[in-house]
């Protein structure tokens, strides 16, 4: 449910990389230093922890890469939410090779159904994950 005082004032871009990140939290925050809280995707949440500026921001990521998932643990993160590429193809392409030689159709999956807290990662349980790329 979504808190109704709470408002987008800014968005910008991190086109998924930490530098390009930063830049646009301290353009956000020099425009808009009330914002409280910060999501992303998890390379631009690692700008975003290096802008002093966001220093007070809760920060919130996507993707549960490695490095995400170390800011969580730290504290400096609020949370991340999983992102298994590797697992994710792997299981694409065995479900797809079955129904090829089974000459079945299978139903949808969610590969984030079998992690802990269907893989939203917050402090309380980010040792049970194990990021698939650096971030």
């Amino acid at each position: 449910k979504q808190d109704p005082n709470a408002k987008i004032v800014e968005t910008g871009q991190d086109f998924f990389t930490p530098t390009t990140g930063e830049s646009a939290v301290q353009t956000m925050m020099s425009a808009h230093p009330e914002i409280n809280l910060i999501a992303a995707s998890d390379q631009g949440i690692e700008g975003a922890a290096a802008a002093s500026s966001a220093a007070k921001a809760v920060l919130v990521g996507f993707g549960a890469s490695q490095a995400g998932i170390a800011g969580v643990k730290s504290g400096r993160w609020f949370g991340t939410v999983a992102q298994d590429p590797a697992t994710e193809g792997k299981d694409g392409v065995l479900t797809l090779v079955n129904a090829i030689r089974n000459n079945k159709n299978y139903r949808g999956q969610n590969p984030l159904n079998s992690l802990p807290d269907k893989g939203v990662v917050t402090k309380s349980d980010a040792g049970q994950f194990k990021g698939e790329w650096a971030g």
